[in-house]
């Protein structure tokens, strides 16, 4: 609402402006998203191990699903979860021990790689092993800060993890 003129930020027209960009966003949300360098190639490794591969996100349920179908169909993800009304989002770890329940594994077998502080919190939270992922939205410092027990620069380095 800030970034519109003083006379233009009511609810309405914040309303019509957000339906806005979510169509074009759906329409376009691939167009230049691509996973990090060494994803893939760390996807193949935990893959060849016979890790089982999570992923857990605050994005909505339906919008996390399309993106690991379109940008990561070539792995197979023991369990995919966005956003549900039923589950408290991260810092919580609701969601965290709702996945290792299903898949029944104990949270401090996990390894939780994430690139916020919200993700750090919430892998403390729920009693697992919180990474930091040096390439993503956070710094090295906050990550620490918010409880990342290692900070790694590049995705095969979690392979020292395991």
């Amino acid at each position: 609402m800030r970034a519109l003129p003083e006379d233009h930020r009511d609810a309405d027209t914040g309303k019509k402006l957000l339906d806005l960009i979510n169509a074009d966003y759906a329409i376009h949300w691939a167009d230049h998203t691509r996973p990090y360098p060494g994803i893939r190639e760390l996807l193949d490794a935990l893959t060849a191990k016979g890790i089982k591969i999570t992923v857990l996100s605050n994005k909505a349920d339906d919008l996390t699903n399309m993106c690991v179908t379109k940008l990561l169909a070539h792995w197979h993800f023991a369990l995919v979860a966005g956003s549900r009304p039923s589950v408290p989002n991260k810092p919580n770890p609701a969601g965290t021990l709702q996945l290792a329940r299903q898949l029944g594994i104990s949270p401090a077998e996990f390894l939780y790689l994430g690139d916020s502080d919200i993700d750090m919190k919430t892998a403390v939270g729920a009693g697992m092993y919180p990474i930091g992922a040096g390439w993503g939205f956070r710094s090295e410092q906050e990550l620490l800060t918010a409880g990342a027990k290692a900070v790694i620069k590049q995705p095969e380095e979690l392979l020292q993890y395991l």
